[in-house]
């Protein structure tokens, strides 16, 4: 006697038709889309949090303007010595700064060594 086997099953097919092309699944596109949502919602936090930070930054100090502020602020005026010890700069670039401010005309010599905003 013969046995009788089991009938292919049109589901199992189709299945298989779709592992064997890589034809994405509705639960492969579900998962695909939960994906994208989360990464939006990362991106949008990011955002705000980079766009909170630059608004409480103060804006970026150059050496010169550092220089600049601490002569301004200083309106008997001030040496270099005390330019040095207020920003923390090496004597040889506070000159650098100091000579360069003066040849621009944002600061002037008052005595030797000691030097006003213009």
């Amino acid at each position: 006697m013969r046995r009788k086997t089991k009938g292919i099953s049109v589901d199992a097919m189709v299945k298989f038709i779709f592992s064997q092309y890589g034809v994405p699944t509705k639960k492969d596109v579900a998962l695909i889309l939960k994906r994208l949502d989360r990464i939006e919602i990362l991106l949008q936090e990011k955002s705000r949090i980079l766009r909170k930070r630059t608004s409480i930054q103060p804006p970026y100090l150059t050496a010169t303007n550092q220089v600049f502020s601490v002569i301004s602020t200083h309106e008997e005026g001030v040496r270099v010595s005390e330019l040095q010890k207020e920003t923390g700069l090496s004597e040889k670039t506070v000159r650098n700064i100091v000579f360069r401010l003066n040849k621009l005309g944002k600061i002037r010599r008052t005595q030797r060594g000691l030097y006003v905003q213009a």
